[in-house]
């Protein structure tokens, strides 16, 4: 049984069943691409971008926060001394049951999965 998974994790890629699953097990999670993936684009994500406002915190941080507050180790990444001092502020406030809620809605119903060959190459 592993201890740790690690997996691409954001409120439009949240596996909320690998989230329950992992809980039961007693697997923590690790998710990358915490608001930085193509699949969350802050800049144009209204539902981000209202909370951060109302927040008074930049889109990125709220997608941290989200992740925090659901449990799961976060890895954000950023070579900007100003974004990694950012990053830790995230610490030290929550967002509001609401706003979880809001962010959980962004998930989809169904992914689209990228399928690998199956042939070996060499």
């Amino acid at each position: 049984m592993p201890a740790v998974n690690q997996l691409e994790l954001h409120p439009r890629f949240a596996s909320p069943n690998l989230q329950e699953v992992a809980r039961r097990l007693g697997v923590v999670l690790t998710g990358y691409g915490t608001g930085n993936s193509v699949a969350v684009d802050l800049g144009k994500d209204e539902v981000v971008k209202e909370i951060a406002d109302r927040v008074d915190r930049p889109p990125l941080q709220v997608v941290l926060r989200w992740t925090l507050q659901r449990g799961v180790a976060a890895i954000p990444r950023s070579s900007s001394p100003v974004h990694i001092a950012e990053n830790l502020t995230a610490l030290d406030w929550e967002l509001a049951e609401n706003d979880m809620l809001a962010l959980d809605m962004l998930n989809p119903v169904s992914y689209t999965h990228l399928t690998l060959p199956t042939k070996r190459i060499v």
